[in-house]
C-alpha cells in the first residue's frame, strides 16, 4: 500500500509542554513545533467557560496529569496496511522501563517509578537516551515560558490567535 499523506500532531517524550506539527506528502515528512498544548494555557486564554469551543478543549483533557498530550494522526492513502503503521508507531512509544532507567540515570529514580501517580511516570524524560543515536535528534522547540503566548512581542512566536494550536 501507499501512504499519499498523514497528518496530525504528536507528543515527544522530552518536550512535555509543547505538541509537535506532524505533516507529511509523499516522501516529505515535516516535524516541528505545534504550540503548546491547551491544557497548560493561562485559564484567561481559553475560550469563554460554557462555550462550543471551551467544551471541545475539556473533553480532549484525559485527567490531571497528561491533561491534551497525546498522539492523533489521520493517515490518508491506498492500499495500506494499517496493522503495520501501527506497529511502527507503537515502537516509537516510551516503555515503562526506559522511562524508568532515564530517571535512574538522572538520580531521580522514585524507586523505579513505582510510586508516581497514573500516567505521571510519562512526563519529565529529558533524560532519556534516543535509541540508537543516544542525543535527541531533533532542534530545539521554545519552552512554554519562550513562546509569546500573549502576542505582545519578544521572540516573534506569536501563537495568539494565529491557529498554531494542535486543532482544537
Amino acid at each position: 500500500g501507499h501512504i499519499l499523506r498523514s497528518k496530525g500532531f504528536v507528543w515527544l517524550a522530552n518536550r512535555d509542554d509543547v505538541s509537535g506539527s506532524w505533516s507529511q506528502a509523499g516522501t516529505v515528512l515535516e516535524l516541528g513545533c505545534g504550540g503548546p498544548w491547551m491544557g497548560l494555557m493561562p485559564e484567561d486564554m481559553l475560550p469563554e467557560e460554557g462555550s462550543d469551543e471551551r467544551e471541545m478543549i475539556e473533553r480532549d483533557i484525559a485527567g490531571p496529569v497528561l491533561l491534551d498530550r497525546r498522539q492523533e494522526l489521520v493517515f490518508i492513502g491506498r492500499d495500506m496496511n494499517c496493522d503495520a503503521i501501527v506497529a511502527a508507531l507503537e515502537k516509537c512509544e516510551v516503555t515503562r522501563k526506559e522511562a524508568s532507567d532515564a530517571r535512574a540515570a538522572a538520580g531521580d529514580d522514585k524507586n523505579g517509578g513505582r510510586y508516581l501517580r497514573k500516567d505521571e511516570w510519562k512526563l519529565k524524560l529529558d533524560n532519556l537516551k534516543m535509541a540508537p543515536i543516544g542525543e535527541d535528534p531533533f532542534p530545539l522547540w521554545p519552552t512554554l515560558e519562550e513562546m509569546d503566548l500573549r502576542g505582545e512581542g519578544g521572540d516573534g512566536n506569536d501563537h495568539a490567535g494565529q491557529g498554531h494550536g494542535h486543532g482544537h
